[in-house]
């Protein structure tokens, strides 16, 4: 019973800390649970790798055409009268050359000026006009208080002096001291369309095209450039405007330049400014025109010109006879009389054979008749001859020359790349190494080579040189969304040529991990690390806060269980029970 009473209380001892240990294990084995699935998110991760190699970008720039634009003009329109201004002029350059009609166009050339705001109730335009069937035609430059000069193109009944359209080129930036060619002329069945350089006007058929109702204008007397001023108290003009070629007419045979021009002037003679042509001033050419309040009055029905163009003599240098090609060299214009006597401010068109660039392209003389313009010659594959020809443009004017660079080959520079078909995910970032080579496999070193790249990706840095053995990197980052990107390598020195492409495939799951890639793993690592402090943290607060359970087992025989205690007597002095029998067996020996 004694034994069955221990046994009894040895159970209970074992329930009592099965209690107290239970809750501990149970934290104990949901932590571990949460770190091996912490682990096992952590295997199924992409693997954090190192970006591969950048790109280089060229950068490839390029002149935009303007916003196409059909505005409604400013506070003022052209060829009109302000209720407030007090005093209005007006100067008109017209021609009684009959060879003007019929025509089927009408041109102006314009430099344009530096004008200051102008004061309230004034404004100024100048420009060309003329009587199309039962319309007029008025365009040019426009300026009033709250528009610097602009183009327009306006279009009047001629009988009521109605106007039935009007449209501003406003998006054009206009830069002082350039010229800009304004040509109407008729395009199909009746209709007629201006261009300003080339460009429809504005952009579009809305503002640069009309219907004047006839295909050719007849009525001599309404071709002419005109110029006005409205003004409260004094004309505020600019002092100088010129103007390259005032009028041409379209005929059979082409631009034609009315062989007279002559001036009047309308308004009040203390407000009247000055113009004055080739009969003047005989450094203009036939056609050309400078007018604006420093330039002297001339009374009505003065010539201004007389004769058609004239030819003039015009000389071409360079300053070197040959180089190796893509090396630029210096050009240098001159034009002067038949009878050797310079010619400012002639306009020469410079253009060569085999496509090479001149800046500017069309230099401008200076007081001793001569203009530079830097001519990067053209790539070739074998040694020539590059003609270069110069052309007046100046339409008053007729002259050109022609002239040579000796031109040799460049050297060719081969172009590789690494990785050769790169991939990587939107947003990531890729190296790429590229490596220079002559024809003979020998590294270039120093070769400059310009970068670029479609669509929304980046390159870090867009154009670079080569080291020492031929080698550049550059970096690539990719936009948000997966696309196809091409990359331009080329090559840039002077003296050297050569160029490279590379598709790099944006999409899902490429290389280059982007950056939330990047640092998941990190993250994960991090709980990781986490998870076992707390681990940790518990376990010894666990060990130091466990109380010691009662020990109800107090004696050999309750250990035991039911064996019963030995019996015999005790060692003297001892509370230790008697010792076993120890008589050896029979058969042996003590």
């Amino acid at each position: 019973m004694g034994a069955a009473r221990g046994m009894g209380k040895c159970s209970c001892e074992v329930h009592r800390l099965s209690a107290l240990m239970g809750p501990a294990r149970s934290r104990r084995w949901v932590l571990w649970g949460a770190f091996v699935v912490v682990l096992l998110v952590v295997a199924g991760l992409p693997t954090c790798s190192a970006p591969g190699p950048p790109i280089r970008t060229g950068h490839l720039s390029a002149d935009r055409e303007p916003s196409p634009s059909a505005e409604i003009a400013p506070a003022f329109r052209p060829v009109g009268s302000l209720p407030n201004a007090g005093g209005e002029g007006r100067v008109l350059v017209s021609t009684s050359d009959p060879s003007a009609v019929p025509n089927s166009g009408l041109r102006l050339n314009v430099t344009d000026f530096a004008s200051n705001p102008l004061p309230s109730n004034s404004a100024y335009q100048l420009g060309a006009e003329e009587v199309i069937g039962n319309f007029e035609a008025v365009f040019g430059l426009f300026a009033n208080p709250s528009t610097s000069a602009v183009p327009f193109f306006s279009v009047f009944t001629n009988r009521t002096n109605q106007n039935v359209h009007l449209a501003y080129w406003s998006t054009l930036s206009l830069v002082p001291g350039d010229s800009y060619d304004f040509e109407l002329v008729h395009t199909n069945l009746t209709n007629w369309t201006l261009t300003v350089n080339g460009a429809m006007f504005a952009g579009n058929a809305s503002a640069g095209v009309f219907d004047f109702g006839s295909p050719q204008a007849t009525w001599l007397s309404s071709i002419g450039f005109s110029q006005v001023a409205l003004f409260p108290s004094t004309p505020s003009l600019p002092s100088v405007v010129t103007l390259p070629l005032a009028l041409a007419v379209l005929t059979g045979g082409g631009w034609h330049l009315p062989t007279d021009g002559t001036a009047s002037f309308s308004g009040a003679a203390s407000a009247q400014w000055g113009v004055e042509g080739r009969n003047q001033h005989p450094t203009l050419a036939p056609g050309e025109v400078e007018t604006g309040s420093a330039i002297g009055n001339v009374t009505n029905g003065t010539g201004l010109w007389n004769g058609g163009p004239v030819q003039v003599r015009v000389g071409l240098t360079f300053d070197t006879p040959a180089v190796v090609a893509t090396i630029p060299v210096v050009a240098t214009v001159s034009v002067s009389t038949i009878g050797g006597a310079p010619l400012p401010a002639v306009s020469v068109y410079l253009h060569d054979a085999h496509q090479g660039v001149f800046l500017p392209g069309s230099p401008v003389t200076n007081g001793s008749g001569a203009a530079n313009s830097l001519f990067r010659t053209p790539n070739v594959t074998a040694s020539l001859l590059d003609p270069v020809t110069a052309n007046v443009t100046l339409f008053g004017y007729v002259g050109q020359t022609i002239a040579s660079v000796a031109l040799s080959p460049p050297t060719q520079v081969l172009l590789s790349v690494s990785p050769t078909s790169p991939v990587l995910r939107p947003n990531g970032q890729i190296e790429l190494d590229f490596h220079a080579v002559d024809l003979a496999g020998v590294a270039v070193p120093g070769a400059i080579v310009e970068f670029s790249a479609s669509g929304d990706a980046s390159l870090t840095p867009n154009s670079g040189v080569t080291d020492h053995a031929g080698g550049l990197t550059v970096n690539l980052s990719a936009g948000p969304t997966p696309s196809v990107v091409t990359i331009t390598a080329t090559v840039a020195g002077l003296g050297e040529w050569g160029s490279k492409q590379v598709i790099v495939e944006v999409r899902t799951g490429g290389g280059g991990p982007s950056l939330l890639a990047q640092l998941t793993p990190y993250f994960a690592l991090l709980a990781v690390g986490v998870v076992v402090g707390l681990l940790v943290f518990l376990e010894r607060r666990r060990r130091r806060n466990r109380p010691v359970p009662a020990m109800a087992l107090k004696s050999y025989s309750d250990r035991l269980g039911s064996r019963p205690p030995p019996t015999g007597p005790a060692s003297p002095g001892s509370n230790a029970p008697d010792p076993a029998n120890r008589t050896p067996p029979s058969a042996g020996s003590p």
